[in-house]
């Protein structure tokens, strides 16, 4: 599941770009006229919408992995050392 979201990131970053870049020269060639304009702020704002779900899957992808291995994973074992000098190694010392 995450290599195909890092293909698809791979993918969609150039895509975004070009797009990112075609709705700029669209604002500029626009020159005033308001329809050209309209078009170009849509164009742009549903790049920045797909951009951000793109950049949201994979936030949400490792989040849910991070989770799910932070689940799964085999508690570590705890292990007691005991000082010469404590008091526990001096009653097990003197019990055996």
């Amino acid at each position: 599941m995450n290599g195909l979201l890092n293909v698809i990131i791979i993918i969609g970053i150039p895509i975004v770009t070009l797009a990112i870049i075609y709705a700029g020269f669209l604002f500029i060639s626009a020159q005033g006229n308001e329809t050209k304009i309209s078009t170009a702020k849509n164009i742009f704002f549903w790049v920045v919408i797909g951009s951000l779900l793109i950049l949201g899957a994979k936030a949400l992808a490792v989040a849910i992995e991070g989770t799910v291995k932070d689940l799964t994973e085999a508690p570590k074992s705890q292990e007691l050392t005991l000082e010469e000098n404590s008091e526990m190694y001096k009653l097990i010392k003197n019990s055996a």
